[in-house]
């Protein structure tokens, strides 16, 4: 019980925490984005589906090679990184969105790629 209310007197005192807490709380909305990405993509490319797979394992891959970046972007500066991270997750959702509104021809799994 002690431990419960020291943890609600250091949420209830530190402003900085709870907007950190907020925040980080709303970013966790682009990771869970990726498997609608890949079921809008489905249903917009119809049989192009082979390199969905493909592009969810790349994603993957990318994730793991950029992953020294990202940690010494936080290291230096904590947040800048949450602006950029918002950002391009903004960016990336948005693009996918409007994947389906796109001409015919430029519907590829290659042009959705950047999304993911």
């Amino acid at each position: 019980l002690w431990k419960r209310r020291a943890s609600l007197e250091i949420w209830q005192e530190d402003a900085d925490l709870r907007r950190f807490i907020f925040t980080r709380g709303l970013l966790m909305a682009i990771p869970l984005a990726q498997p609608f990405f890949v079921l809008l993509g489905k249903d917009t490319l119809g049989g192009g589906v082979a390199d969905l797979g493909l592009l969810v394992v790349a994603a993957g891959i990318a994730g793991i090679i950029s992953s020294p970046f990202w940690g010494r972007f936080a290291d230096r500066n904590a947040k800048a990184l949450i602006r950029s991270i918002s950002l391009l997750g903004i960016a990336c959702i948005l693009l996918m969105l409007s994947f389906p509104f796109w001409p015919e021809a430029s519907r590829t799994a290659t042009r959705l790629a950047p999304s993911f």
